[in-house]
């Protein structure tokens, strides 16, 4: 079992949980959709495109099947 107790501000999606220890931490497409607009490009990069209001982009990378963010919360 793993415990939860870490909070980090993730920029441009506010505040949010996150495991320290872990190798992965969850953002759900479904919230984020609701708050930023979300493209797929499956020919230029094969990526998610998460468009902020500053005009800059996330880019959601492909990797065995799960599409990743690499951030450093430190």
């Amino acid at each position: 079992m793993q415990y939860v107790n870490k909070v980090g501000d993730f920029p441009g999606y506010g505040t949010k949980w996150f495991y320290e220890d872990g190798f992965a931490n969850i953002l759900s497409f479904n919230n984020v959709k609701k708050k930023y607009c979300m493209t797929y490009d499956s020919s230029a990069c094969d990526c998610f495109e998460v468009h902020k209001v500053d005009f800059t982009k996330c880019l959601f990378m492909p990797k065995k099947g799960l599409f990743y963010l690499s951030v450093n919360m430190m």
